[in-house]
């Protein structure tokens, strides 16, 4: 495996990261990218029911997951390592290389998704920390804004 590193990568908690960034001929990132892709059906799945149900913590809850699942396979389909010495990703440090190098830089999914991980975790926060429950239309646009996130991601990834 071949490895080059980019030392400009900042994770969103503005924390200076290295970010690497390897290249597989035998297709490694890419099923490294489905381990991750493969749960995010279970997840939206899960969020169907729970604004369905009227689970407005659940629901946010199970869409932000989603979401972040899929741009982990993103990054990892695109050889984009975890900065952390045991390979594990925050939460805080997704969202930055996923805007920053995929959206942005090279431009693999549209513009219009650089807002949804950001959206659905203001959303969660909000579910998870306040005792007010969210609106259906709030719910329906999450649901709808994290299941095209997802889609666009699975169908880059294939």
């Amino acid at each position: 495996m071949v490895r080059a590193r980019l030392t400009t990568g900042v994770c969103f908690a503005g924390l200076r990261r290295i970010i690497h960034l390897a290249a597989d001929t035998k297709g490694a990132p890419v099923e490294a990218a489905w381990t991750y892709l493969t749960t995010v059906v279970e997840r939206l799945t899960s969020a169907r029911i729970d604004v369905a149900a009227a689970r407005d913590h659940s629901w946010a809850n199970r869409a932000y997951d989603a979401c972040v699942q899929a741009a982990v396979g993103a990054l990892l389909a695109a050889g984009i390592r975890p900065a952390s010495p045991r390979g594990t990703w925050r939460h805080a440090c997704v969202q930055s290389p996923l805007n920053g190098l995929l959206i942005i830089r090279r431009q693999r999914y549209p513009a219009a998704l650089r807002r949804v991980l950001r959206d659905a975790r203001a959303v969660r926060e909000h579910a998870d920390y306040t005792p007010a429950s969210g609106s259906a239309r709030v719910a329906s646009r999450g649901l709808q804004a994290a299941q095209a996130f997802v889609q666009a991601i699975q169908e880059t990834v294939r």
